[in-house]
């Protein structure tokens, strides 16, 4: 009886680094799109807003989103 417990505890815990693995990669990616926007908003404003103009608050927080967005949708796809 205490074997099978034992199994079950390593089979859960497997589960939980193999869990853990993904969240990391998922942690570095927003770390990474997150820079990358930060990037754009410090060197390329013109990322944020259409050409001949200043980026407005909502401008930015508009790309933001969508690119936000269209993350979550490369994602989802590729984890489908």
């Amino acid at each position: 009886m205490e074997n099978t417990d034992i199994s079950q505890i390593f089979a859960d815990a497997e589960k939980y680094v193999v869990n853990f693995k993904k969240i990391l990669k998922e942690e570095t990616e927003i770390k990474h799109a997150t820079e990358f926007l930060i990037n754009e908003y410090k060197t390329n404003k013109k990322y944020f807003c259409e050409e001949g103009s200043k980026p407005s608050i909502n401008d930015v927080i508009k790309t933001c989103v969508e690119f936000a967005w269209a993350s979550s949708r490369n994602y989802h796809n590729h984890n489908s």
